[in-house]
């Protein structure tokens, strides 16, 4: 099996920098990240990573000889490099470093977007979201691969219409449904899938379901991740309480010293 190292690409995430000053290592808000709902155990693994999909959406041009090849067009990504930028790894570590005492916290807070399906699997069998942990990355471990395959294919073609566009889908509250078997599982496209496709997709894919749905071209999907209410587009940053983030930490964290500081602000 190829290592991962050989799809290392040469990043072009800024990535966030991670600032979760807690008082302890709990997170007041709902953790799903994903939903405020419980949780439905379901076996075997809630997604597949990206060579799965891959292996269809390349060679595709336009009739003018163009190609639009997706798979080819994702993987250089900020997104598929979400989990692989050694800037925002450095930034997470330097996060830790700086407070041990809320590693735990800040790892399961990051994880959320930038490997979000390694995380979303960890929060369904009861643990919180890691990053360390995964690196170096390795292929032979479930765990890695998905966490190495950051934003990825079956993470946000799972997405479901549930809390889009609302403060609750914000910061990875995206929902994805666990409730399905193996097989059962719907992928959301823009387009409808003929049955001879749709039977190759399935195959193709480990078993999800292609279904057509508008909503899953709508910007609603992405601010899952890409809201951070409070933030101002500064970075992630949170204050515990009455905890104020101090002068150096408020002013690598969050830009201009004049952005206040909000409490409970997720990143």
């Amino acid at each position: 099996m190829k290592s991962w190292r050989r799809y290392l690409l040469r990043s072009t995430c800024i990535g966030c920098y991670a600032a979760l000053l807690l008082a302890g290592s709990s997170i007041p808000s709902p953790l799903l990240g994903q939903s405020t709902g419980p949780i439905h155990k379901v076996a075997g693994p809630l997604f597949q990573t990206s060579d799965r999909c891959i292996a269809c959406h390349n060679g595709l041009t336009t009739p003018s000889g163009q190609d639009i090849s997706i798979g080819f067009d994702w993987r250089p990504s900020m997104m598929a490099n979400a989990a692989r930028d050694p800037y925002w790894q450095a930034g997470v570590r330097r996060e830790t470093i700086d407070h041990p005492e809320s590693r735990a916290a800040i790892e399961d807070e990051c994880s959320i977007c930038h490997m979000p399906m390694a995380r979303f699997q960890a929060k369904v069998a009861g643990h919180e979201g890691q990053i360390f942990a995964h690196l170096p990355f390795n292929p032979e471990k479930e765990g890695d691969r998905l966490a190495a395959d950051g934003v990825s294919c079956s993470l946000c073609h799972q997405i479901t219409t549930d809390k889009l566009g609302t403060g609750e889908s914000f910061v990875g509250g995206f929902v994805v449904d666990t409730t399905k078997p193996k097989g059962e599982r719907a992928e959301y496209g823009p387009y409808k899938v003929d049955a001879g496709h749709a039977r190759i997709m399935r195959s193709s894919s480990g078993g999800f379901q292609p279904t057509e749905s508008e909503h899953i071209g709508l910007s609603e999907v992405c601010a899952t991740c890409h809201t951070r209410p409070g933030s101002a587009g500064k970075g992630c940053r949170r204050a515990a309480g009455a905890n104020a983030v101090s002068g150096v930490a408020a002013q690598r964290l969050q830009g201009p010293a004049e952005l206040p500081v909000l409490p409970y602000a997720r990143c």
